[in-house]
């Protein structure tokens, strides 16, 4: 049985129903003889709103406080996808940056992975479980939480498909692969159906946020093949890797 890395960003999930479109590409890929290991970003514009509210109160500045908050995000979607798991029999349990194995620096808010540990994530899949990830966060020397910058959860996923040696790494976006341009904005648009990482780093580097940066390099420098795809119209929209 091959191990897939599954990641659903925060527009993907931002509602029950939504939340239940993902469970089901989950059980697609179980159905088809795979470990599931599934990353989560915040649902919606949740860290967006967080942000705000430390704003409100001046508070930004104070990264370690900002980091205990934003966190928070994540998990949440991480209980929520598991519980909706869990209604359709499929065996899971969601996690937090204490059992997740992701060791960082001690940098707040802009954190740097620095170690990945696997164990607990293997136990629960050789127990037949999905691990529910939640992204965008890891843990200090010092056990405390930190987190990984805007895009985060992209490193999540990318660092953990390293780890693990997953055979893919589907990344779940809203607009399901990579364009020359922002394809809300702009109608005519070409569609990549196969790209490399240089080229990709090239287009984010230009203002498209489709794929964090730190992830692209993450990916190429251990040459892991990932792909963008819309969990409504499950397809693989756009294929990366270092061809």
């Amino acid at each position: 049985m091959g191990i897939i890395v599954l990641k659903f960003g925060g527009k993907t999930i931002s509602d029950i129903e939504k939340l239940r479109t993902a469970s089901k590409r989950i059980s697609e890929c179980l159905d088809s003889g795979n470990k599931v290991v599934v990353v989560v970003s915040a649902m919606g514009d949740e860290t967006d709103r967080l942000i705000e509210m430390a704003a409100n109160i001046d508070a930004c500045g104070y990264k370690r406080e900002l980091d205990h908050l934003l966190c928070t995000a994540e998990i949440k979607a991480a209980s929520l996808l598991s519980m909706t798991l869990l209604t359709m029999n499929i065996k899971s349990k969601s996690m937090n940056f204490t059992t997740l194995g992701i060791k960082t620096n001690s940098e707040h808010f802009s954190a740097k992975v620095e170690d990945v540990d696997t164990t607990k994530i293997m136990k629960l899949l050789d127990d037949g479980f999905v691990p529910v990830v939640p992204g965008y966060q890891g843990i200090n020397k010092d056990g405390e939480v930190t987190t990984l910058g805007r895009g985060g959860s992209d490193i999540t996923a990318v660092v953990l498909a390293c780890a693990l040696k997953a055979e893919q790494c589907i990344l779940f976006k809203d607009v399901g692969a990579v364009y020359d341009d922002d394809p809300k904005v702009n109608v005519h648009v070409e569609k990549f159906d196969k790209m490399n990482y240089d080229r990709l780093y090239d287009i984010v580097n230009k203002g498209c946020k489709v794929v964090c940066k730190d992830s692209i390099e993450i990916a190429k420098s251990n040459n892991l093949v990932i792909s963008i795809a819309n969990p409504e119209n499950f397809h693989i929209g756009t294929l990366i890797s270092n061809e």
